[in-house]
């Protein structure tokens, strides 16, 4: 089990910061998925409340039990 103060290192030779150069020299810049990552939470919402409906949906659903005869034919009540 690790802590929330566990860590490993990564050597920076390792990392590769992708985004888009405009300038030559740049270093850094804004990561292409960052317009993608609102979408992220939103799939993330969508996919909760899906779940959240069909557990709702499965809630009620019951087991009827009757004491007719398989045979027998229910006809509308007249009033």
């Amino acid at each position: 089990m690790t802590g929330l103060a566990d860590y490993r290192a990564v050597p920076a030779n390792l990392i590769w910061h992708w985004f888009r150069v405009d300038r030559p020299g740049q270093v850094r810049g804004i990561p292409e998925i960052t317009p993608a990552l609102p979408l992220f939470a939103q799939m993330r919402r969508f996919t909760l409340a899906t779940l959240d409906a069909a557990e709702a949906a499965a809630d009620f659903a019951i087991l009827l039990y009757t004491e007719m005869p398989r045979t027998a034919r229910a006809t509308p009540s007249s009033r």
